[in-house]
């Protein structure tokens, strides 16, 4: 079984995935190159906006995700 059909990652942002002080996604990086190479999908909920959201995907690169807002 293929580990990509066996998970789905749900996140925050605010003081999750994003320094609560900063705003960075720094130390979240060798977590997302996991993610990413194990290609399992990772979905942003946040209480931020729709561009908020879309600006952070294309940052981290998860461009193309299903997200939930606000």
């Amino acid at each position: 079984m293929n580990i990509k059909e066996q998970y789905i990652i749900f996140t925050d942002l605010d003081a999750t995935l994003l320094d609560h002080h900063s705003y960075s996604y720094r130390d979240a990086m060798p977590a997302l190159s996991t993610i990413r190479r194990y290609e399992i999908p990772l979905i942003l909920i946040s209480s931020k906006t729709r561009s908020e959201i879309e600006f952070y995907q294309k940052r981290i690169n998860i461009t193309g995700k299903p997200f939930v807002v606000e």
